[in-house]
């Protein structure tokens, strides 16, 4: 186990920060960032050492970015393991029976993670290729602000910080506020065509969320929430909150019949829900009303 003081800057900001961050190296395992786990090994003890990291790939602002992590190690301890036994098991969360029913249940959750993680990547790949038929779509100026604000705002939150704060500190004052906004603008406009597209497709198909659907996924959220359920009950008990909901929900469906158009068994009708998806989306002058993709 490694305690050490950890800086991190990417693009020219500070994405991350901890003076006592404790991680365990292991073989194949991704800390923070892929590379950075093996960047440390070797260092030593109260010296600096900086480590060269990469970003993954993909549609957000710091996607394929290098960066630099700088790391002080303070403390190293030896990690040791109990041995993996019935008695280790019934010792885990709430208990397991024998050795055999933990590793049962670890491999059941594995499985339904890689499960939904190859279903996410289907779903976004198949938005993906719907968005690239839409090049001419035409939305007002001010959905593309509205998204940019977003995507500040969550940066921000994300840190912990509000967004005059944020900007201070990632930035040290040197960037302008139009230039942060401008670097934003490409992340801002991909995420604007996939919501005005799912828009379009949720009404080629008619699909709506009834109140009942808003109510079963509410209790649902709320009994899965222990000893916040009262908190999480109230964040719904109000017409944002429920409107929130609905359109997640309906973002949910519009996703879903996406992969039914793509994947359905029957050829021709599959055609023909593509082509009216297609249709929905054509290029023309959308509403700023718009389903908000993974927003609530």
């Amino acid at each position: 186990l490694v305690r050490a003081e950890v800086r991190g800057r990417i693009d020219g900001r500070e994405v991350f920060a901890d003076d006592d961050f404790e991680f365990t190296p292991r073989d194949g395992a991704t800390i923070l960032l892929p590379g950075f786990a093996e960047g440390v090994i070797g260092a030593e003890k109260g010296v600096a050492k900086e480590v060269t990291v990469t970003t993954p790939p993909g549609s957000q602002p710091l996607s394929g970015k290098t960066g630099t992590f700088t790391v002080v190690v303070k403390e190293v301890k030896e990690e040791r393991l109990p041995p993996l036994n019935d008695e280790f098991a019934r010792e885990v969360g709430e208990g397991f029976p024998s050795l055999q029913a933990l590793r049962q249940h670890l491999e059941s959750g594995i499985r339904e993670r890689i499960e939904a993680e190859a279903k996410e990547k289907y779903r976004d790949d198949a938005l993906g290729e719907l968005v690239k038929t839409t090049k001419e779509l035409e939305y007002p100026p001010v959905l593309l602000e509205r998204e940019i604000d977003h995507l500040l705002r969550d940066e921000a939150r994300a840190a912990g910080q509000d967004v005059d704060r944020y900007l201070e500190s990632a930035y040290g004052g040197s960037k302008p506020m139009q230039e942060v906004r401008e670097a934003l603008r490409p992340t801002a406009e991909e995420r604007v065509r996939r919501s005005l597209t799912l828009t379009a497709l949720a009404e080629a198909e008619q699909l709506k969320v009834e109140p009942s659907e808003v109510d079963d996924e509410i209790e649902r959220i709320v009994s899965s929430s222990g000893a916040q359920a009262s908190q999480i009950r109230q964040l719904f008990d109000n017409s944002s909150g429920r409107e929130a909901m609905e359109r997640s929900l309906l973002t949910r469906k519009t996703l879903d019949r996406l992969i039914e158009i793509v994947s359905g068994p029957k050829p021709a009708k599959r055609a023909a829900a593509t082509k009216r998806a297609k249709k929905a989306v054509a290029p023309k002058k959308r509403k700023a009303k718009a389903v908000e993709e993974g927003q609530t």
